[in-house]
């Protein structure tokens, strides 16, 4: 997709929708979240070529983003609600809104003013790469016959992007004539850049047992927190067996697990102690809410799962900023220090209740800044 360096940019929304499905098929809950494998964009012409998000990465900046519960609700059914298995027909389509996280765009965008594109001398590019069908579609398990109702959807119906933008009415008021003309001035927009971090698959964990995570991959630049969870390997992934129904398994990316204990030792120091469930108090005070989330999850015979019975989403945010907020501004550097390529680890007792195998997602925030002069842009993780 391109946005023309023409106006202020702001919020970028992304609507899918999906065709009617068969009643022997079922959608997990927020599955325009869990189809994304990744976005890249370009700011024009810039000093790096493309900025890759994983999708994982995307949902846990917007996750912790949402000041309150209600909000985390409301957005996780925007993304997509789930789809249990039915008798008789299905009829109607499946729609899905998500706001996209970019640097002009955050699930808190009315504290932040929009991008001015017309300082670019080229346009905005933006790519967005999706998963398969089988991370969020499954097929019950209880399907009668050794043949699939009807053949699995291979595109969405509706893929638009939408964005907000505004337009300055006075455009002899605008800075890009001073910018453009080669002088030394700029324009820097601050944002939160999220960046990927370790990402581990875990196997045979027995039920209580403490897990140890090595992280890696820091920039050399401001560490505002990390961001993290994990979730049942099972459900990162559909399984469709047409011959043999009964193994079928049901796609829920983000049913997942809650964590106890979680310790994180930073080249030796204790920097974060979070004995039993002690994480619950700590996130009422580094952000306007608890950090987590309702879910409701499809089991494998193609049953919805209440969110009372289901367990809601957990995440985990451990900040180093000192503000101790998972929620920023956007307009201004947070105080933070900075991490080197020193030993840092976390540590933690997921509640599975038998030996189970799962996957640790994890995603670094950092200052950024986008510096726009003479019609580029300069990314620089401060």
């Amino acid at each position: 997709m391109i946005l023309p360096n023409a106006d202020f940019v702001g919020s970028v929304f992304l609507h899918l929708r999906l065709p009617t499905i068969d009643k022997d098929y079922m959608l997990c809950s927020n599955w325009a979240s869990g189809i994304i494998s990744s976005i890249n964009y370009q700011l024009g012409s810039s000093n790096i070529s493309l900025v890759e998000r994983q999708g994982t990465t995307l949902w846990h900046q917007t996750f912790i983003g949402c000041e309150t519960k209600e909000k985390r609700d409301k957005w996780q059914s925007l993304g997509g609600s789930p789809v249990a298995k039915i008798t008789g027909v299905r009829t109607g389509d499946h729609d899905a809104v998500l706001q996209l996280s970019l640097p002009f765009s955050t699930i808190r965008n009315c504290m932040k003013k929009s991008y001015d594109t017309s300082l670019l001398s080229s346009p905005i590019l933006i790519q967005i790469h999706f998963k398969p069908i089988t991370a969020i579609l499954s097929v019950a398990s209880t399907l009668v016959g050794t043949t699939l109702p009807q053949p699995l959807p291979t595109q969405f119906s509706i893929a638009d992007v939408i964005v907000r933008q505004d337009v300055l009415t006075n455009k002899s008021e605008s800075m890009k004539t001073t910018l453009m003309s080669g002088s030394n001035l700029f324009s820097p927009y601050p944002y939160v850049h999220a960046l990927t971090g370790t990402n581990r698959t875990l196997n045979n964990v027995a039920a209580g047992e403490e897990v140890q995570i090595d992280m890696s991959g820091f920039l050399n630049s401001d560490l505002l927190g990390i961001v993290f969870h994990c979730v049942e390997t099972k459900y990162l992934n559909s399984i469709i067996d047409v011959a043999t129904p009964t193994n079928n398994k049901a796609a829920n990316p983000y049913s997942t697990l809650q964590l106890q204990n979680i310790k994180m030792v930073y080249n030796g120091s204790i920097l974060h102690d979070l004995p039993a469930n002690l994480y619950d108090a700590y996130a009422l005070s580094i952000s306007y809410g608890d950090t987590d989330a309702s879910n409701t999850r499809i089991d494998d015979n193609g049953d919805a799962i209440a969110p009372k019975d289901a367990g809601n989403q957990y995440v985990y945010y451990l900040p180093f900023t000192a503000g101790n907020s998972s929620v920023y501004d956007e307009e201004s550097f947070c105080n933070t220090p900075r991490y080197s390529q020193q030993p840092l680890t976390i540590s933690f007792n997921a509640n599975n209740a038998a030996t189970t195998n799962y996957t640790f997602f994890s995603s670094y925030l950092y200052n950024g800044v986008v510096m726009t002069s003479k019609g580029n842009s300069n990314i620089f993780f401060t």
